[in-house]
C-alpha cells in the first residue's frame, strides 16, 4: 500500500556535508525534521516557511525551486 503525505515538504542540501553541518548547528532541536537520505530531509510543511527562515539566520541561503508551493 502507498500513501501519499501531503502534509509533509522535502528540502534538498547541495551536498551531504552541509546537510551535516546543519544539522549539528541545531536544526534537529528546532524543528521535527526526519533525515531521508544524504541530503534531504522531510520537514511538517506548516514549517517550511519558518525553517528557511531559521536558515537564512544561520546564514545558509536556502532556494525555493518553480512549482514548488503550497502542495494544494
Amino acid at each position: 500500500m502507498s500513501r501519499l503525505h501531503r502534509h509533509l515538504a522535502v528540502m534538498e542540501f547541495n551536498s551531504p556535508a552541509l546537510l551535516d553541518e546543519v544539522m549539528r548547528a541545531g536544526l534537529e532541536r528546532e524543528f521535527l525534521v526526519v533525515r531521508l537520505g544524504p541530503q534531504m530531509v522531510a520537514v511538517p510543511r506548516p514549517d517550511l516557511e519558518a525553517l528557511e527562515q531559521y536558515l537564512l539566520k544561520k546564514g545558509y541561503f536556502p532556494l525555493r525551486k518553480a512549482g514548488h508551493g503550497s502542495g494544494k
